[in-house]
C-alpha cells in the first residue's frame, strides 16, 4: 500500500511540475505573438492625403529589398506616433507598423493568385478620416518559385487591377 501511494504521489508531483512549467515558460513564438498583440492594441491613426487629380495608376511610394509599397490616388500616408504624424516610409520600423495596421483592418477579399488580400478601413476600425484600402500581394509567379509581396495603399475605390501584384 505504501508503494502505491509513493507512485501516485510521484506521478501527481510530476504532473504539477509539468503544468507549472508549461504555464510559466513561453516559447519565443508565444512571446512574439504576445508582443504583437500588445502592439496591435495600440491603434495607429493614419492621415491620408488624396491626389487632387487622380490618374488611377499605381505610383511607387517606397522601394524595399523584398517588398515595394505603391500608392493609388494617394499623395501622402502619415502614421501618428507619440502625438506627431510621420510619413510611413520614414518610419524605422515601417514594415512592423504596416503589419500592425493590417491587423486592425477588415479583410475584404482573398484572391486566388497565391493569397493576395484586400483590406479596408471600415467604420468599426476607422484608422483614418479618409477611408482607404490596402492590397497585400502574395502572388506566385509563373515559375511557382517567387512570390510578389508588394503592398498597394489606395482610396476606398481601389480594386485589384491588371498590373497589380505582377512585377
Amino acid at each position: 500500500m505504501d508503494k502505491r501511494w509513493g507512485i501516485i504521489l510521484g506521478i501527481g508531483l510530476l504532473f504539477a511540475i509539468g503544468v507549472f512549467s508549461y504555464n510559466n515558460i513561453q516559447s519565443p513564438t508565444n512571446k512574439q505573438k504576445n508582443k504583437v498583440k500588445d502592439q496591435v492594441e495600440e491603434t495607429y491613426q493614419v492621415k491620408i492625403t488624396e491626389e487632387k487629380n487622380c490618374s488611377k495608376e499605381k505610383r511607387l511610394y517606397y522601394k524595399g529589398e523584398k517588398q515595394n509599397i505603391y500608392t493609388y490616388c494617394i499623395d501622402s500616408i502619415k502614421i501618428e506616433r507619440q502625438g506627431k504624424y510621420i510619413e510611413l516610409k520614414s518610419l524605422e520600423q515601417g514594415e512592423d507598423t504596416l503589419y500592425h495596421l493590417l491587423e486592425s483592418l477588415k479583410k475584404v477579399e482573398v484572391y486566388k493568385d497565391g493569397g493576395s488580400i484586400l483590406y479596408e478601413d471600415i467604420k468599426e476600425s476607422k484608422q483614418s478620416v479618409i477611408p482607404f484600402r490596402i492590397l497585400q500581394c502574395n502572388r506566385i509567379d509563373d515559375t511557382n518559385k517567387e512570390k510578389n509581396q508588394d503592398i498597394y495603399i489606395g482610396i476606398k475605390e481601389m480594386e485589384y487591377e491588371k498590373g497589380f501584384c505582377e512585377e
